[in-house]
């Protein structure tokens, strides 16, 4: 069964639409009625071209297409008239749509979230709004093309116009938007997959400034391989370490879907390089593992356009700075003259409890964070031992204490509270205190570490 169906556009430049047409005799220039939206708002528009089709060969399914109303009197080129609708009715309107379609818009993904029965629907406001210049819309569909939705297909170009249009009409545009566009300039994804470096940096380099993390390391990037910018390694330098902390204190309160990977990664390949660093193979494997833990688990928790990469990256960096170690680096114990694993514990925590552990002829201790922030959380550490080839997060440390001489615990009870620790010169001793107090007291040849 053939359909004739009739091509409109709502602005000069603007996106063409099909309706079904039961005159075969409207023709193009001709002026017809159609219905807009969800309230089947009545417009007037002019028809740009017509065709007959099958439901195979139809630009839109059918069953859902809209019909014209009527055809409007008059020739081709006439001025356009339109249905005598008050403004105040259309403001209405388009305040509903606009929230509709903020409703309908997954911040994070950028899928449409409506059910599949309403797809249709939200892809006609979201292109009326597109049309008409509604910040909602442009945002909508800037980011269901970058990649494609499950409304929209990949339109790397189609993104880059409405991101340039959202910050042209935006009075405090989103920081993300500069951020996104300088990916699509730095992969040339609008450009036939040909770099446009400037406009990245021109574009990282405000995003940046707002506290984009995404766009502080590739500036990063940029400034390490001399794209778009001369190149400046110490600058690079400066630049992640700004972000390593705060990114790695988002993983260490288990949000996962935070940026510490890419920068673990990046600062791990500084040191490996050795940019306006000391080259320093262990430290970097340390990064290395770091990143590794940190994609995992983003990668458990979301679905990050270009994670899998990231993943294939690291991998790749540990197994190469695993060629650069020496032979004898990896070990089955790790031992050391301090208890060092405590005193990380206690970094960025209130304090610690703490107990003294006898198991199969050997003394530990076991030391657990105590405090929690004011939603209840734990802020665990991110213990990485290159020597074991390991990194996890935990709140809670048992090392086992090596040639012990002498162990007390001054409380007489089975665990005490700790927020400090010190070296005891005199009597060769560590203490682990309570403001001036000591609470355990231990006199070893050192300590190893069991995580």
């Amino acid at each position: 069964m053939q359909y004739y169906i009739v091509y409109v556009k709502f602005d000069e430049n603007g996106h063409e639409y099909a309706y079904l047409s039961d005159d075969e005799l409207t023709a193009a220039g001709d002026q017809v009625i159609v219905p807009v939206g969800l309230e089947k708002e009545e417009k007037a528009v002019r028809v740009t071209r017509t065709e007959y089709v099958t439901e195979t060969t139809s630009p839109y399914p059918v069953k859902w297409m809209k019909k014209v109303i009527r055809k409007l009197p008059g020739r081709p080129g006439d001025p356009l008239v339109s249905p005598d609708v008050p403004e105040s009715v259309s403001a209405i309107i388009e305040g509903a749509f606009r929230k509709k379609i903020s409703e309908w818009t997954d911040p994070e993904s950028g899928d449409c979230t409506a059910p599949p029965e309403d797809y249709d629907t939200y892809r006609d406001m979201v292109l009326e709004g597109v049309d008409k210049g509604w910040p909602e819309a442009l945002e909508a569909m800037a980011y269901a093309s970058y990649g494609g939705n499950n409304v929209f297909p990949e339109d790397f170009k189609k993104s880059e116009e409405c991101l340039l249009k959202l910050i042209d009409i935006c009075e405090d545009p989103a920081p993300a938007y500069y951020n996104t566009l300088g990916y699509l300039y730095y992969y040339g994804r609008a450009n036939g997959g040909i770099p446009q470096y400037e406009k990245a940096f021109q574009y990282f380099s405000v995003g940046a400034i707002h506290g984009i993390f995404e766009s502080t390391y590739k500036l990063a990037d940029m400034l390490i391989a001399g794209k778009g910018v001369p190149k400046n390694t110490a600058a690079a330098v400066r630049l992640i370490k700004s972000i390593y902390s705060e990114n790695r204190e988002h993983l260490e309160y288990e949000r996962f879907e935070c940026k510490f990977a890419d920068v673990a990664l990046r600062l791990g390949g500084i040191y490996e390089r050795g940019d306006s660093v000391q080259k320093d193979p262990e430290t970097a494997y340390s990064l290395y593992l770091q990143a590794q833990f940190a994609i995992r688990e983003r990668m458990k928790a979301a679905d990050y356009y270009g994670d899998r990469k990231v993943a294939s990256n690291i991998d790749e960096a540990i197994a190469r700075c695993k060629k650069e170690l020496p032979a004898d680096f990896f070990k089955s114990t790790v031992y050391a003259e301090a208890p060092y694993m405590v005193g990380a514990l206690l970094k960025d925590s209130e304090g610690l409890d703490m107990a003294v552990m006898e198991k199969e002829g050997a003394t530990y201790l076991m030391a657990k964070r105590a405090d929690a922030n004011e939603d209840g959380i734990v802020r665990k550490y991110l213990f990485t031992v290159p020597e074991l080839d390991v990194c996890q997060l935990s709140d809670m440390v048992i090392i086992r204490i090596e040639g012990p001489e002498e162990v007390i615990n001054y409380a007489k009870t089975e665990s005490v509270y700790i927020n400090h620790m010190a070296w005891s010169e005199p009597d060769q001793s560590w203490l682990f205190m309570y403001q001036d107090y000591p609470m355990i007291e231990v006199k070893c040849k050192g300590f190893s570490i069991e995580l």
